[in-house]
């Protein structure tokens, strides 16, 4: 049995494949005995139990609660009250702080939290009294990295190095140029009038990935269509509202980080909260109008007219940098006093990748720039041959042309005056200067 154990409340519903996959990975990384639990709200008494002290032992609890209610089910594990010298929760949907649980605002169980958004962590680091400490969403880069060309699939079907079942066939090529993913602004949530608007600007649509039979496998065709795409339309909740969502803070969910990793732009309008830009560089997203269809993909279509494979790599190679879920855990580690040869042989895996992807995209800066530098020389060579090949009718040209207007007035004024012009002209020649005397 591991001295770290994992307990995870499984939500209902597909949204959330995102968050189970990322508590497998973390799981295994983190060397983890893993619990996973169904979502069944707890009783008055049980509630009662949460009050109550626990003696402290040598292991570590990870709660990963996708939203605050989840923290009480902290009680789910066996040996609570003497296992554990240290219980933290970590919070994903962590913004909905009027629900934040009896667990952490009158229990004696956890000894910290954390927390995805940046902005909420004064909130909670009042209702609780625990250190509360902010680690974002991440998505797994290195896999999306590993998935970005299969080129056949004549091997195996097997898991690859990180755990992520390897699918195919597909040659890295972006057939889609605008997939849309999740909830939509309402000037952008009709599928038939995007696609006949992206169509009437030369753009292909992408329909949207279908529902797998579990939520793993949805989300895998979420995964999938990301990397088949060029840009994936997202709008942050405050402009494309649900029953689910916040209706005051907006927040950066997964699909801008997993589209990023997967080397799509992300086009719409991004949540623009506190550390939202450690997550979304300059870049990474294009703003679009909310509520002019055709302007926004007029846009979008000026946009991709240069569209090249560099760019897609360029958001990857960031993508390795900045949201890697093992930096994620690394923090983790480190805040709870974990020694992890699991992750620390990962994060080696992440580094060749991040270092294998910068050496690509350097390579494609310097075809780019040799590219330019054979274009410019070649329409150098085509003006030579152009002014080359007009030089002798230039000179023709001038050489038989019109006199000027002063020249040929003055011809003609000669030619009329005669014999007369040319006496006066005599006339007033000078005398040749007389020799010096002495030298006659």
């Amino acid at each position: 049995m591991s001295s770290t154990t994992m307990l995870y409340v499984q939500p209902q519903g597909h949204g959330w494949g995102p968050v189970n996959t990322m508590v497998r990975l973390a799981a295994r990384l983190l060397e983890a005995d893993l619990m996973v639990v169904p979502d069944t709200p707890l009783g008055q008494a049980a509630k009662l139990r949460l009050l109550l002290p626990r003696i402290r032992g040598r292991g570590t609890l990870l709660v990963v609660a996708a939203v605050p209610e989840h923290l009480n089910a902290v009680l789910c594990v066996p040996g609570l009250r003497h296992r554990f010298g240290t219980v933290a929760g970590w919070v994903i949907d962590c913004w909905w702080t009027d629900r934040v649980p009896v667990a952490v605002t009158r229990g004696r169980l956890y000894d910290r939290l954390l927390v995805t958004e940046k902005g909420v962590v004064p909130h909670w680091q009042q209702a609780s009294g625990l250190p509360v400490t902010w680690l974002p969403l991440g998505t797994d880069a290195l896999a999306a990295w590993r998935r970005r060309v299969v080129k056949d699939d004549s091997g195996p079907r097997g898991a690859d190095p990180v755990g992520v079942p390897a699918d195919g066939p597909w040659d890295g090529g972006r057939p889609v140029d605008l997939q849309r993913m999740g909830r939509q602004a309402p000037a952008w949530d009709d599928d038939v009038a995007l696609a006949r608007c992206a169509a009437d600007h030369g753009l292909v649509m992408g329909a949207r990935p279908p529902f797998g039979a579990t939520a793993a496998a949805s989300y895998r065709n979420v995964l999938d269509s990301y990397r088949r795409a060029k840009v994936v339309l997202a709008f942050t909740n405050l402009v494309s509202p649900a029953e689910y969502t916040h209706p005051t803070r907006e927040y950066v969910t997964s699909r801008w980080l997993d589209a990023l990793a997967g080397g799509a732009l992300v086009a719409g309008r991004r949540p623009r909260e506190e550390g939202s830009d450690e997550l979304l560089w300059e870049g990474a997203t294009v703003d679009l109008p909310v509520d002019d269809l055709e302007a926004g993909m007029a846009q979008l279509a000026l946009r991709l007219a240069d569209w090249s494979p560099r760019e897609a790599l360029a958001l990857q190679v960031e993508a390795l940098r900045r949201l890697d879920w093992r930096l994620r855990l690394r923090v983790l580690a480190t805040e709870l006093g974990l020694e992890c040869p699991a992750l620390a042989r990962s994060e080696h895996h992440l580094a060749a990748a991040r270092q294998e992807a910068e050496r690509e995209l350097a390579a494609a800066d310097r075809e780019m720039e040799r590219k330019v530098i054979a274009a410019l020389e070649r329409s150098e060579r085509e003006l030579i041959a152009v002014l080359q090949k007009a030089e002798p009718e230039l000179d023709a040209e001038l050489g038989s042309g019109p006199e000027p207007e002063g020249e040929r007035k003055l011809a003609a004024a000669r030619q009329g005056a005669g014999p007369e012009l040319a006496a006066t002209q005599s006339e007033a020649e000078p005398e040749p200067d007389a020799e010096p005397e002495g030298e006659q």
